[in-house]
């Protein structure tokens, strides 16, 4: 490594480093990009703000990289494609000399690969969120058997009442049965003696009360203006 040319150009050392540790280490994607192994999607700007070099120094270390061959650059969707192009010799130098490297190095690769995918993600739930279509939280739907003893005033033999909701369905719509309920619990029948004369659920379902005519107390009163 003394021997490379660069070794002794602290920018172009550093910015190669900075390279060589956050390229992907199998291909990957992009927006649509694919991304070799050995390659990144870069920015000047970001790599001048993590290594704290100016643009000056970033575009000067870049155009060495270039003029020597060790790096090859593509502008692609506002980015750049940076591919290290010896990056198998050094991957392969640093498994023979430094195994005990291999460990550290790798997570970091992954990260990358990982960076990559989660970016997707991350970008199209912002532009969701931009756009205002935010995912609801779905509310826990009822039962019309629930709506029917919600409904009921004389909340008796739960258990017996579903059975009989149940059977109850082959004749009549939830909706209706629910509809005459509500008629019937408030009419004068249902409501003197403290409700005394309503009858048990299973007896309203099994008897097939939602047919049952309403009073015309409760008919007058719906057609008043």
């Amino acid at each position: 490594m003394e021997e490379w040319e660069w070794y002794d150009d602290a920018n172009t050392f550093r910015v190669f480093m900075h390279l060589l540790l956050n390229v992907n280490w199998k291909e990957g994607k992009w927006r649509g990009v694919t991304v070799p192994r050995g390659s990144l999607i870069a920015s000047q700007l970001k790599i001048s703000e993590a290594l704290n070099l100016s643009r000056q120094q970033i575009r000067t270390s870049f155009s060495n990289l270039r003029s020597t061959t060790d790096i090859t650059t593509v502008s692609t969707r506002g980015a750049m494609l940076v591919n290290l192009c010896n990056f198998s010799l050094y991957n392969d130098l640093g498994k023979a000399e430094q195994p005990q490297l291999q460990p550290q190095l790798q997570p970091q690769s992954n990260h990358r690969i990982t960076t990559i995918e989660e970016e997707k993600k991350i970008r199209t739930k912002r532009e969701r969120e931009e756009e205002g279509s935010f995912e609801l939280e779905e509310k826990p739907s009822i039962s019309p058997f629930d709506e029917f003893w919600s409904a009921y005033p004389k909340k008796l033999n739960k258990a017996k009442a579903r059975t009989a909701f149940e059977a109850a369905q082959k004749k009549a719509t939830p909706a209706l049965m629910l509809e005459a309920v509500k008629a019937q619990a408030s009419s004068e029948d249902w409501k003197k003696d403290g409700g005394q004369f309503i009858p048990h659920p299973t007896t309203w379902l099994n008897g097939e009360r939602w047919s049952d005519e309403r009073t015309a107390a409760v008919a007058e009163k719906e057609y008043v203006f």
